[in-house]
This record gives structure tokens, C-alpha cells and sequence, in this order.
């Protein structure tokens, strides 16, 4: 079986790199969030994700990040956070 980590290390973040950059250069708001691996004994699930929303973005968006990042709806804004969950 594949290692998909390893998949998203080598592949994705160097392209997720060029699109971060991108998006930070022209204002486009972005919300990606990566499923890598289901939790185990001890163990969360992994997830990569990255979100550029300013405080005055996308309440849609802004709302789709906070559910994905903390669980549930959270009425604070936010410029950047990406939350990395790494075994190990």
C-alpha cells in the first residue's frame, strides 16, 4: 500500500507551494484540506490543510475553515492557519 503522507510531502506541497504564493499574490482566498490517514490507537487523523481568509473574507469560507480546523463554527476571523497533524 501506498504511503499517502509520503505522496503528499513529494507531490502536492510543492505544487500547494506555487498555489499558496499565487493566491497570496493576487488576494484569492483558498481553503485546502488534505485527508492523509485515519487515526489509530494513540494516534489522531492526519490531515494537511491550508486556508488564506482575511478578516473580511468569505463568511462561507471563513466558516468552512473553522469546521474543518476546530471542529465546529467560530465567529473569529483569521488571516492564515495551516495545521499540519504529523505522527511521530
Amino acid at each position: 500500500m501506498y504511503d499517502k503522507e509520503e505522496i503528499y510531502d513529494g507531490k502536492i506541497a510543492p505544487l500547494m507551494s506555487k498555489i499558496i504564493e499565487i493566491c497570496k499574490v493576487n488576494g484569492i482566498q483558498v481553503l485546502a484540506s488534505f485527508f492523509l490517514k485515519e487515526k489509530t490507537e494513540g494516534q489522531e487523523d492526519m490531515f494537511c490543510t491550508t486556508c488564506l481568509v482575511p478578516n473580511e473574507g468569505n463568511k462561507r469560507l471563513s466558516n468552512a475553515a473553522n469546521v474543518i480546523l476546530f471542529g465546529h463554527e467560530v465567529h473569529k476571523p483569521f488571516l492564515m492557519a495551516m495545521t499540519v497533524t504529523k505522527e511521530g
